[in-house]
């Protein structure tokens, strides 16, 4: 059987200069997403296979974060395990400027209405989906997955894939760059 646990965290981010975020999940999917609350929420979702629930629970993986003064930099690396998954979910204030690094093994990435001064996205196994994103750069990279871009803003977008399509609609972009080596590449439009 498979037990799911969740677990929140809500705080404060700070007001003045960039905030650094970095999440990276070795089995689990990233979700950053904006919305409209002052602060920050991150759910974190573990998924266990066990044979009853109180087996489950002492696997639970303990996770950490501060609840002090407002945070400049937001940072999680969770390990891989057998038999479990853990998947993060971030709410961030829409209205800071962030500098992303999202990276799961096997999952997939999301992120969604936020402004960045840079997004580097990378999974191994997994789907990379960036809509409403506005950012100076965003690298996006994955093994065998695909990657959709929808309605994003950036002066530099750089994509790579080994196995798997690139599908960019409605991207504003000075460059961008795209390389599959077992895919397709489809653009609608770019617009400059």
């Amino acid at each position: 059987d498979t037990f799911e646990f969740t677990e929140e965290f809500k705080g404060d981010l700070a007001h003045d200069g960039d905030i650094i975020c970095k999440l990276n999940t070795g089995n689990g999917r990233v979700s950053v997403k904006g919305w409209n609350e002052p602060g920050y929420r991150l759910r974190i979702i573990q998924r266990i296979r066990a044979k009853d629930r109180e087996t489950a629970l002492t696997r639970l993986h303990h996770i950490d974060i501060p609840d002090h003064e407002p945070l400049r930099e937001l940072e999680l690396a969770v390990p891989s395990f057998s038999d479990m998954t853990i998947s993060l979910e971030l709410d961030l204030p829409r209205t800071l400027i962030y500098q992303l690094d999202m990276r799961t093994h096997n999952g997939s990435i999301t992120l969604a209405d936020l402004y960045a001064r840079t997004a580097q996205v990378n999974t191994s196994n997994g789907s990379v989906e960036i809509q409403g994103l506005q950012s100076e750069r965003i690298e996006c990279q994955t093994q065998n997955g695909s990657c959709r871009v929808d309605h994003t803003k950036t002066e530099v977008f750089i994509g790579r894939t080994g196995n798997g399509s690139y599908k960019l609609y409605s991207l504003q972009g000075e460059r961008v760059e795209c390389t599959t080596a077992n895919g397709s590449i489809r653009v609608e439009p770019i617009v400059r």
